[in-house]
């Protein structure tokens, strides 16, 4: 005998409704994106307001900030570590290259 009175499970396809698999990654990379714009902006207003000390020109120096960072690696046979009047050709170049 057959219950006529049993409802049948209607298919749950909801029209309209679009699938979203990324959402998580999309909001994880969102607040990443806000979390570093304001950290730029509260480094801005903190150096407006003199609060984070900038190194005197004199004592600011790129080649011996670069000989002091990769002096660790001059013992080391390969690769050779690259002279610091290289590496100022090469990142001028590579500014050049960007910008033409």
């Amino acid at each position: 005998k057959v219950n006529k009175n049993k409802k049948k499970p209607k298919p749950t396809n909801k029209k309209g409704v679009k699938s979203r698999p990324y959402i998580t990654e999309i909001a994880y990379f969102q607040a990443h994106a806000n979390m570093c714009a304001g950290y730029y902006k509260i480094m801005v207003a903190a150096k407006k307001e003199k609060k984070i000390m900038t190194p005197n020109p004199q004592f600011d120096n790129e080649q011996v900030r670069y000989e002091h960072r990769f002096g660790a690696f001059a013992c080391l046979l390969t690769p050779p570590l690259m002279p610091y009047q290289q590496y100022k050709e090469v990142l001028d170049h590579t500014e050049n290259a960007n910008t033409a």
